[in-house]
């Protein structure tokens, strides 16, 4: 089954599509599949202010970031 995971108003991932992921505390980082146009994504709580090398980055809040971490997390059946 499908699951859509919420970053914007916006812009959803297809949850099957994650390949990697790694939690810090105020950002998200997704790798998907090569072939696909959004290969490292970094969703994080501020801006960087230097170029971070992922193909998408989203600014969102803190309590967005958490969310994303929690439906991650729950996706994987990781608790």
């Amino acid at each position: 089954m499908k699951k859509a995971l919420k970053i914007t108003n916006d812009t959803y991932l297809n949850m099957q599509s994650i390949i990697m992921y790694h939690f810090e505390i105020d950002r998200v980082i997704l790798r998907t599949p090569l072939d696909s146009e959004s290969n490292g994504i970094l969703i994080a709580a501020e801006k960087r202010m230097f170029d971070s090398g992922y193909t998408k980055e989203f600014v969102v809040s803190i309590e967005e970031v958490k969310r994303i971490q929690r439906e991650i997390c729950k996706y994987m059946g990781i608790e």
